[in-house]
């Protein structure tokens, strides 16, 4: 009778750490750790490791952006502020959808990671705006997620909206742009702090080539939008 007792309890303990086991593994299968990463715009840029955390799930494009639910929210806020690369928070706006999100920037790339208004998945998107210069397309990392082609400008101008001053400058004032592109690589962006003119380096949206010098005019004193020329003289649209 007790060596029944016996083999009872150990087939009970046994059935016990089989099923601390199984779900041990449902919950790996259901709940991975994964590597959430940016993808930038830029095509020769590397991806963004903002680190590795625990999902519910996880998709991520170039096309679309990253979308990950956590399966802690504190482990994400943890995340966060752990991150080398973290800026801080931002009130901005991508492609006239305005958004509350924390700000990253590596490479000379820039990140925002805000949480889905219809879900609660988190997006992690490219923060960058882009021009016209000579017939091509050109992006720049920018505080703000919008078109400024000069199609794009001539056509709201007839309807007396200044696009640069209403998509860019009264998001973000000069000194706090300064700060924003002071986490980039030193001559990527260059200041005329009494022009108020900030000029920061772009690059060629079809390809990823960066240009060779800072190109994009940022004029916060006249709240106007332009390039500079390898001669130094600023083209405005």
């Amino acid at each position: 009778m007790k060596e029944k007792w016996i083999v009872a309890i150990v087939i009970i303990l046994v059935t016990a750490s089989l099923l601390v086991g199984l779900g041990f593994l449902i919950g790996l299968r259901t709940h991975p750790t994964v590597m959430i990463e940016g993808y930038p715009q830029q095509k020769k840029a590397n991806l963004f490791p903002l680190g590795e955390l625990k999902v519910k799930n996880y998709s991520a494009t170039v096309y679309s952006g990253t979308y990950f639910t956590p399966e802690s929210e504190d482990a994400l806020q943890e995340l966060i502020l752990n991150s080398p690369y973290y800026q801080g928070t931002i009130h901005t706006h991508i492609s006239m959808m305005t958004l509350d999100g924390w700000l990253f920037c590596y490479d000379n790339n820039y990140y925002v990671l805000y949480p889905a208004n219809d879900s609660e998945k988190y997006v992690l998107s490219d923060l960058s705006s882009y021009c016209s210069i000579d017939g091509k397309t050109w992006r720049f990392a920018a505080p703000v997620g919008g078109c400024f082609t000069d199609s794009l400008l001539e056509y709201y101008e007839q309807y007396e909206v200044n696009v640069p001053k209403d998509f860019l400058y009264d998001w973000i004032t000069y000194e706090k742009a300064k700060q924003f592109y002071g986490a980039c690589k030193e001559g990527y962006a260059t200041f005329d702090d009494e022009n108020k003119i900030i000029f920061v380096t772009g690059y060629l949206e079809s390809t990823g080539d960066v240009c060779d010098f800072p190109n994009i005019a940022l004029d916060f004193g006249q709240q106007r939008l332009g390039y500079k020329t390898r001669n130094g003289d600023i083209t405005y649209y």
